[in-house]
């Protein structure tokens, strides 16, 4: 079941605008952006619950026939991380620090690190692909938004977050 977002999990805030539509196989993605803090989310998203069972149903040897990223998957990251690099660089000018949120392998982390030259973090549910991040890339990566709240301080400015 899909829901609507109507605040930011990050920050609270209701201010929330259109981001951009996104067309993959034959669902349109809505993303809306959190005009306080920078939050780019998927809205309407499947609630919590659907989420959390998806994810402990073994998602990444279901989609990919393991949990380690393999180099199909890497690959898509990166033809992705072209798309996703255009609609950023398209509406946001400066970035001190970015989360991606369902980072996977971390291409999206790594071209944006690369662009804006900012501090970078992931979020990723998957032990082998934090295991991966962390050791493999460098990257400071967590199991969810509240381990990473408070592990750092959300006294930035220039956010932009990806889920």
């Amino acid at each position: 079941m899909s829901e609507i977002v109507s605040k930011c999990d990050v920050c609270g805030s209701q201010h929330l605008k259109k981001f951009v539509d996104w067309k993959t196989n034959n669902t349109v993605l809505s993303y809306v952006i959190c005009t306080s803090c920078g939050l780019v989310f998927l809205s309407p998203r499947p609630s919590s619950h659907d989420l959390e069972n998806y994810y402990l149903a073994d998602y990444r040897v279901e989609q990919q026939g393991t949990e380690l990223p393999t180099d199909q998957k890497v690959d898509f990251e990166r033809r992705r991380t072209i798309h996703l690099l255009q609609v950023i660089e398209s509406h946001i000018p400066v970035i001190d620090v970015h989360l991606d949120i369902g980072c996977a392998a971390g291409e999206l982390i790594i071209a944006v690190k690369k662009l804006y030259g900012c501090t970078s973090y992931g979020i990723e549910p998957s032990i082998a692909y934090r295991t991966y991040l962390d050791t493999e890339l460098g990257i400071p990566t967590f199991p969810t938004l509240p381990d990473y709240i408070q592990s750092t301080t959300l006294k930035r400015k220039s956010w932009i977050w990806c889920l």
